[in-house]
């Protein structure tokens, strides 16, 4: 397997794209059975549920520690996306094949090596007049542009969630750098603005107004959040089965 077509596999992985399936998380604890009290990790669940063009609305959890953040689909034993915080390292289960994934991190000189010039992004404001606050506060809807296109969307709240926003925003850019890399291998006509604005130069952007109650993107990728909760979770969360073989993504 190539190395653009490892990375497909982060990029197909629930936070940017996924095919998920059904969410039990509401109803399960998120606790091993074999974890003591005195093991358990404080962590912020986030449920969300997505929708793509020509697929089912399917579920995402996303479960963020200090040093850790996990997506998958709700499930404790299903495959999972995991990106350690501090090592900047992002790996992923493959449960058919029992392989895990991993990305490390490239140097900085690396991680800037790119031959094509990001797009000219126009961020706007739209009112929100009409929507009610959430708790006190107002929400705020951003629109991300290339021009005349609209690339991605969101109605956010400020200063909420405030450690799930820094995650997501410390994944998105490191995954953002592997994307730098392939694009001198990336045809020119294949370079959409939006695609490049999104997940190439300017990944977060959309986050600077807070955390996202509801994205949507120019392809059809519909996001919004459906409950949270602070949870003490077992540290097997961040595990991986044991057996499985790992394939690095080369440099």
């Amino acid at each position: 397997m190539d190395r653009e077509s490892l990375l497909k596999r982060f990029i197909s992985n629930s936070w940017v794209r996924a095919t998920l399936l059904v969410l039990l998380a509401l109803g399960l604890p998120a606790c091993g059975k074999n974890s003591t009290q005195s093991d358990l990790i404080p962590a912020t669940i986030v449920y969300f549920q997505e929708q793509e063009p020509g697929i089912d609305p399917y579920p995402v959890r996303m479960i963020v520690t200090h040093h850790y953040l996990r997506i998958d689909s709700g499930v404790d034993q299903d495959d999972f996306l995991l990106f350690d915080r501090k090592a900047k390292t992002i790996h992923s289960s493959n449960g058919m094949d029992q392989s895990i994934l991993v990305m490390t991190p490239y140097a900085q000189s690396q991680q800037k090596s790119t031959e094509q010039p990001p797009p000219q992004i126009l961020v706007r404001e739209q009112s929100t007049a009409g929507m009610p606050s959430y708790g006190n506060t107002r929400p705020i809807h951003k629109t991300v542009m290339v021009g005349e296109k609209t690339c991605k969307e969101a109605i956010s709240v400020p200063g909420m969630l405030p450690e799930v926003v820094a995650a997501v925003r410390e994944y998105l850019q490191t995954l953002a750098a592997q994307q730098r890399l392939l694009l001198k291998r990336t045809p020119k006509e294949m370079r959409d603005p939006c695609m490049l604005a999104n997940i190439v130069f300017f990944p977060d952007r959309y986050l600077d107004a807070g955390f996202p109650l509801r994205e949507w993107d120019y392809q059809g990728l519909v996001r919004e959040i459906v409950d949270f909760e602070t949870q003490s979770v077992s540290p097997e969360l961040f595990e991986f089965p044991q057996g499985y073989t790992e394939i690095q993504v080369q440099q």
